[in-house]
């Protein structure tokens, strides 16, 4: 996460519709996830596939002002989640 660094791995995965609003609160698994957001574990802030940052619970409104998360390729393999970190 941008904001003190806490790691986004320990996040989840807010499914999201066309629109942005959050469609379900359960959490789903990746294949079901076509649009969702990653939700950081510490404060919630929540970042879209491009490393937007979407939603600041605290401040709505400061949401496009935070930093961006970088992004990497990445793709679901049997059963792994595989990414690729070279730059």
């Amino acid at each position: 996460c941008s904001h003190r660094f806490a790691p986004l791995s320990e996040g989840r995965l807010v499914p999201k519709s066309d629109d942005g609003n959050t469609v379900d609160k359960a959490t789903p698994s990746s294949k079901s996830c076509t649009s969702c957001s990653i939700q950081c574990a510490y404060h919630g802030w929540e970042f879209d596939s491009t490393g937007k940052c979407t939603n600041v619970p605290q401040f709505p409104s400061s949401s496009d002002k935070a930093q961006p998360v970088p992004t990497f390729p990445c793709r679901e393999d049997s059963g792994m989640i595989w990414v690729w970190a070279d730059p």
